[in-house]
């Protein structure tokens, strides 16, 4: 049950990043971290839920602690060896102007 909650999940998750909509990526983030939570992968739902946190700030026009929350989950990610996580991280640092372009 919960791998099909978080393949539900990450397919909306998906659709948010593709559409660049920020309030759908905060929440899709939250609930993969809750189904990952559930399975006992804990590193990975704090991944996901401080990647949530940091467009939360984006939506209450705090950039700063955005950016930071960006990149302790990049962090996470990158002990985790999840890579494609990473890298999405890192180009959304670079759109938010807190890094250089990939």
């Amino acid at each position: 049950m919960f791998r099909a909650w978080e393949a539900t999940a990450a397919a909306a998750l998906h659709t948010a990043r593709r559409r660049d909509d920020g309030a759908g990526l905060a929440r899709m983030h939250r609930v993969v971290a809750g189904a990952k939570d559930f399975q006992g992968r804990n590193t990975s739902a704090i991944s996901h839920c401080t990647r949530a946190l940091g467009e939360r700030y984006v939506r209450a026009g705090r950039l700063p602690e955005a950016i930071q929350a960006w990149r302790d989950a990049r962090q996470t990610y990158i002990e985790l060896g999840f890579d494609k996580d990473a890298a999405s991280l890192t180009r959304r640092l670079a759109g938010a102007g807190a890094e250089p372009r990939p």
